[in-house]
């Protein structure tokens, strides 16, 4: 299949998944932003966008169901709001150009973004560890997904879901705790 017809294909493929799957994905971008201050600038259907774009330009394989597409989905919001936090935090050191707009008053903690921040590069080494718990981790926390909806998703039992996140949550307190120190 010629490259032009595979970018034809994949883009058929997020476009039947997102007609199907973008109530749901809006929703939880929704709930995730529900948590971040009200000067966020970062808005639910910005977020499901720009995780949507780079699920286009990932270049992985394409996915198997709308399972998957969700699980991908999910996890590229929680990168965006990670990468995100990182940009934020880069204009307070001194980069400049990202907080410009927004007055001294509205600045969040810059200890909740670095740990954010801690929390990515945890979730990655987590990730090199055993990816499943990863990514029970990242639809359980960032995406603030039930036990039954994280299994759905990942297409697991609901106790592997439940074994898995009590082995994230103890390896991230492990992986976190100098921030507590």
């Amino acid at each position: 299949m010629a490259r032009n017809d595979q970018d034809a294909q994949r883009i058929r493929e997020i476009d039947s998944a997102l007609q199907a799957l973008y109530p749901e994905l809006r929703r939880r971008a929704e709930m995730v932003m529900r948590g971040e201050r009200s000067w966020h600038t970062l808005q639910p259907t910005a977020l499901v966008h720009e995780a949507i774009l780079r699920l286009m330009g990932d270049g992985t394989q394409a996915w198997t169901n709308e399972r998957e597409f969700l699980l991908r989905a999910c996890h590229q919001m929680g990168n965006v709001l990670i990468d995100y936090a990182r940009r934020r935090n880069a204009a307070k050191r001194g980069s400049g150009q990202f907080l410009e707009e927004l007055n001294d008053n509205c600045h969040g903690s810059p200890s909740k973004i670095d740990r954010l921040i801690a929390l990515a590069e945890a979730l990655e080494g987590l990730r090199a560890v055993d990816p499943r718990a990863e990514r029970v981790a990242v639809l359980r926390f960032l995406m603030d997904l039930t036990e039954q909806e994280t299994a759905e998703v990942l297409e697991i039992s609901i106790k592997t879901v439940a074994r898995d996140w009590k082995f994230a949550r103890a390896w991230l307190r492990r992986a976190l705790a100098p921030l507590r120190q």
